[in-house]
């Protein structure tokens, strides 16, 4: 590194905060530029050559997307992101079950966007089961590899002839635990429900392959993985692909002009959509080189804060004992020390102290306390999530001002 590159670095905020968020890559930029000027066509007004060019943009868009997911185009329908796509999937399915089924499944790790719809039904009357996930806790470190994975055997004893849906994240989105998603749809199927994921964390960190999961919805948000804001998808099984398989037909949630296979009426948000399959195709081409070399970057990291920070606790399954866990993740504790106090004091540093997407409503975290996680752990928590465009010296930089920070506030 030159003298200039490291000032460079000295001198910059580094980011930390990717499960919040990413920048929008630059080769996502470049195919999506025509779409606001040349291509600018509704691409619902089939009478024109403008409309039907972006209707061809949105129809390739969508294939690919399909495509690098295994599964075709149209079970592919377009959101303004995973929080709608999760809306959709939750309350869609409910009406479609109404008056035969009654009960929904899931964890208390889950996203608000899950876990408040969910609550919703569960006051219009759905019986809703919360399902347990391997506790952290000193009392039993020989579950350190399996903290936030869900009981898969009380999971099995809940399930029944009136379970209409079971909703688990294939990734949690602050300590990174990935769910056995393939075996928690076995056993979904067996009871003849259907099994909803949501995979917004999981993008360009491990493999997606939806044939081999065989959940019926499948959630994402496009600036998870280096895409545009305010775009999404979601996944509706149409194909009769595992073992009693039946095509998925939801309730729609928007009512309107009919796009989007009638689930979602609305203009389709056509720079979105190919800023989003371009996006997905660059998470998947990059995903085993930047998923080796972000895992490089958090050991180092960690071991930089352990070394200055000797009482600093890990939340979360330990990756080093083959804890299932996302390679950006790091979720951590500082006794004593609030992890608002730890920010604020970390210049610099750009880095969360819990869900960015519940960070209005004030409180411990959700995920921490359904992982047997005490308020004051909780409390001193801090979330950093790494991603694909850092390098060894800002990770090192950012060891050392968290670090400080933590020095300063001791003293």
């Amino acid at each position: 590194m030159t003298l200039r590159e490291s000032n460079e670095v000295a001198n910059q905020v580094i980011y930390l905060d990717c499960h919040s968020t990413t920048p929008v890559d630059p080769e996502v930029m470049r195919v999506m530029l025509p779409c606001f000027g040349e291509s600018f066509g509704n691409a619902g007004s089939h009478s024109h050559a403008y409309g039907l060019a972006a209707a061809e943009l949105v129809a390739e868009a969508r294939r690919e997307f399909g495509a690098e997911l295994g599964v075709s185009a149209d079970e592919i329908v377009f959101t303004s992101g995973s929080t709608e796509s999760n809306n959709l999937a939750i309350f869609g399915a409910a009406k479609r079950w109404a008056g035969k089924r009654k009960q929904i499944v899931t964890i208390g790790i889950e996203h608000p966007s899950v876990l408040e719809p969910i609550r919703q039904l569960e006051r219009e009357g759905w019986r809703v089961t919360v399902v347990p996930v391997f506790a952290q806790g000193d009392h039993d470190p020989g579950r350190a590899a399996e903290v936030g994975v869900v009981d898969l055997a009380a999971l099995n004893s809940v399930l029944s002839e009136d379970t209409a849906l079971v909703s688990i994240a294939m990734a949690n989105h602050e300590v990174g635990v990935i769910q056995p998603i393939r075996e928690i749809a076995e056993l979904v199927h067996k009871a003849g429900a259907w099994l909803h994921t949501d995979a917004t964390q999981a993008v360009g960190w491990m493999p997606l392959d939806l044939q081999e999961w065989q959940a019926d919805l499948v959630s994402f948000s496009a600036h998870k993985f280096y895409g545009p804001k305010g775009v999404g998808a979601l996944f509706v099984r149409r194909e009769t692909t595992y073992s009693g398989a039946r095509p998925i037909r939801l309730f729609p949630r928007t009512f309107g002009g009919g796009q989007e296979f009638g689930w979602r009426s609305g203009t389709v948000n056509t720079p979105g959509v190919v800023g989003m399959a371009a996006a997905l195709r660059l998470a998947n081409r990059r995903r085993l080189e930047k998923a080796n070399e972000v895992a490089e970057l958090r050991e180092t990291l960690w071991s930089s804060l352990r070394e200055s920070i000797p009482e600093i606790l890990l939340n979360g399954p330990d990756w080093q004992i083959g804890g299932p866990r996302l390679p950006n993740n790091l979720n951590v504790a500082v006794p004593g020390i609030e992890g608002q106090s730890v920010m604020l004091h970390a210049k610099g540093v750009a880095l969360s102290s819990g869900s960015a997407c519940s960070s209005a409503t004030p409180g411990v975290s959700s995920v921490l306390t359904a992982l047997g996680i005490g308020e004051d752990r909780a409390r001193s928590s801090l979330r950093i999530g790494l991603g694909r465009f850092h390098t060894k010296a800002e990770i090192q930089l950012a060891a050392a001002r968290l670090s400080e920070a933590v020095r300063r506030l001791r003293g």
